[in-house]
């Protein structure tokens, strides 16, 4: 029987982390510190923020959707939010491309909710990896201790044999609690063949839109940009047994990271490289966007790293 305790990234880099130096295969250390230290700079930091905003502007958002989707078959597994693009507008209207897009997070609005899923009827555990890794990127955005990002809403549970990535999931166990989140997931990372090699590969962790699958997670988003992760469901995949792909809380933060990103590339200080899996300039990228109103264009940030 298989027991997932799940815990709970958007272009290609969300679909899934592959192993190697420097990269999300469990070998970068148990703090996300492993592999050659970087130090965070504003100039990178902008680099990166001018990075997303391209991946902003040529992303696609649907806007032919409509949200609750009233029908029958999504109502009865709670999933009314299902988005069928990487990104789809909450209410149909254009989404603004002069902002640098991203969660909304503040005491004002909605956390993030994360689910820690089970499959079968085992007990839950709730991996201790994922919950340091979820500490790791709150205290990253809020090092002054004093903020929240993620909300937890428990666990989720799921009837055995249905995590696949061609099956309809059944996300009714939560209704009651809310129509959507994100569930950190031991287990479901997606084996996948590598084209350019002619050989299988593994992910060791990825953010997509349902469990052991590739692709990218889809996203609800509003028109100023802000996305609403209260609404449909994100699956981050953590590890595979089958394939010997483990994963440390390193890992964990890195695919958090690559949630709240929106879309961000690896880059020095964050799994490019031999560098570490979430080094201090990623934290000083996601410091910067989340310290910033949201609407924020990438020219009127303040680099919000050096006054922590």
């Amino acid at each position: 029987m298989h027991k997932f305790a799940m815990v709970a990234l958007v272009v290609a880099v969300m679909a899934g982390c592959k192993g190697g130096s420097g990269s999300d295969d469990g070998n970068n250390g148990n703090d996300g510190n492993g592999g050659v230290t970087t130090v965070a700079s504003e100039a990178g930091t902008r680099t990166e923020l001018s990075n997303l905003a391209n991946a902003n502007s040529s992303a696609h958002v649907s806007t032919d959707q409509s949200f609750p989707r009233p029908y029958e078959s999504a109502i009865a597994v709670n999933n009314e939010y299902e988005c069928y693009s990487t990104f789809c507008s909450l209410d149909g209207n254009p989404v603004s491309d002069a902002t640098l897009w991203r969660h909304k997070l503040g005491d004002e609005v909605p956390l993030i909710p994360v689910y820690f899923a089970i499959e079968g009827e085992g007990e839950g555990v709730k991996d201790q990896r994922a919950l340091d890794a979820l500490k790791i990127v709150t205290d990253a955005i809020y090092p002054e201790g004093n903020g929240k990002v993620f909300e937890d809403k428990g666990f989720i549970r799921f009837a055995e044999g249905t995590l696949t990535s061609t099956s309809i999931i059944d996300y009714s166990d939560a209704a009651d609690r809310g129509k959507g989140g994100l569930i950190i997931s031991l287990g479901t990372s997606q084996p996948y063949y590598d084209v350019s090699k002619q050989s299988r590969t593994i992910m060791c962790g990825s953010v997509t839109s349902h469990p052991l699958t590739m692709g990218t997670a889809r996203q609800i988003i509003d028109t100023r940009g802000a996305v609403h992760s209260d609404k449909g469901w994100t699956w981050l995949n953590l590890g595979n047994e089958e394939t010997n792909c483990g994963f440390d809380t390193g890992i964990a933060a890195h695919e958090l990271a690559h949630y709240l990103y929106l879309g961000g590339k690896h880059f020095h200080g964050f799994g490019e490289g031999n560098t570490e899996t979430f080094g201090d300039p990623a934290k000083a990228l996601l410091h910067t966007i989340y310290r910033n109103p949201l609407e924020s264009t990438v020219d009127s940030m303040e680099y919000t790293w050096n006054d922590r």
